[in-house]
C-alpha cells in the first residue's frame, strides 16, 4: 500500500548537543512502523507501510444465476463457446473459440481421442468410438483435405475439398507418403499451417458429425519443400 508520513517537531539533546536515532516497532494490525530521529531540532517521521492484501470480492455462486432462461442444445446444430476462470480478484481472459455439433437423434456421435504418429514414410491415425453410438457402429470413413485444381478454387473458394482415404470398422488406418503429399496445407485458422483430417462414424441410421482433426506442420520444412518443388517445376519447363 501506499505510506503514511506523519511528522512532529521535538527536541533532543545528547553529548555532542546532536542525537541521531531510530526506532521500528510493530503497529497493532499487523503493520510496520518506523520512526527516524534526525538531529535536533528535528521532525519525528513515522512511516506507516500497510501489508494488507487488497479486498477480495465475494465468489458468483448458484443463488447468481437463479432466474435465467434455459436453453436445451437442439439436435444435429453446431454451438460455439469459450471459457474464461473466475476469482476473488474478477473475471480472466476468454479461451479461444471452440465449436462442436451436435448428434441427430438415432445417429451416432463424432469419435473422439484422435492421436496421429508419424513413421518414416505413413501417418498412423487412431480414434475411439463414440460415446454415444446410438446403436452398433457398422464402419469409420477417414477423410483428407487435398489441393484444388485451379477451376476447383474459383467455383468454391474458401472451401476445402476432400476426398476418402479409409472406410472400415478398425479405429485406426494409416496414410501413405503419395496421399500427404497431395494433402492441402490449411493456414486459414491460424498463423500454423496443418494438415486437415475428418473422420465419421455409421450406425444403421446413417454417418454422424465428423470429428475435424488439424496436424500441426513445420513452416521451415514446408517452405524448403516449396522451393524444391520450384526449382523442380523450372529445370522440367526448361527441358
Amino acid at each position: 500500500g501506499q505510506p503514511l508520513l506523519f511528522t512532529r517537531r521535538q527536541r533532543r539533546r545528547g553529548s555532542s548537543g546532536q542525537q541521531q536515532n531510530s526506532h521500528q516497532q510493530r503497529g497493532k494490525d499487523g503493520a510496520s512502523i518506523a520512526a527516524l530521529l534526525p538531529p535536533s531540532p528535528a521532525h519525528l517521521c513515522l512511516l506507516l507501510f500497510s501489508h494488507q492484501p487488497p479486498a477480495c470480492r465475494r465468489l458468483p455462486g448458484p443463488q447468481d444465476y437463479q432466474g435465467r432462461e434455459r436453453r436445451e442444445l437442439l439436435p444435429g446444430q453446431t454451438y460455439r463457446f469459450r471459457v474464461a476462470g473466475i476469482n476473488c480478484f474478477g473475471q480472466g481472459d476468454f479461451s479461444p473459440c471452440s465449436e462442436f455439433k451436435t448428434c441427430q437423434p438415432g445417429f451416432p456421435g463424432a469419435p473422439s481421442a484422435v492421436r496421429i504418429s508419424k513413421a518414416s514414410d505413413s501417418v498412423q491415425i487412431t480414434w475411439e468410438a463414440p460415446s454415444s453410438p446410438s446403436g452398433r457402429i457398422l464402419e469409420y470413413s477417414m477423410y483428407l483435405a487435398v489441393k484444388k485444381s485451379r477451376s476447383a478454387c474459383s467455383e468454391r473458394p474458401g472451401q476445402m475439398a476432400f476426398i476418402r482415404i479409409y472406410r472400415g470398422t478398425k479405429t485406426s488406418c494409416s496414410v501413405n507418403s503419395s496421399n500427404l503429399e497431395n494433402a492441402h496445407i490449411d493456414s486459414s485458422a491460424s498463423n500454423r499451417p496443418a494438415i486437415v483430417f475428418r473422420i465419421a462414424a455409421k450406425n444403421e441410421q446413417g454417418y454422424g458429425p465428423a470429428t475435424q482433426i488439424r496436424w500441426i506442420q513445420d513452416p521451415i520444412k514446408l517452405r524448403e519443400s516449396s522451393s524444391a518443388e520450384a526449382e523442380q517445376d523450372a529445370a522440367d519447363s526448361s527441358s
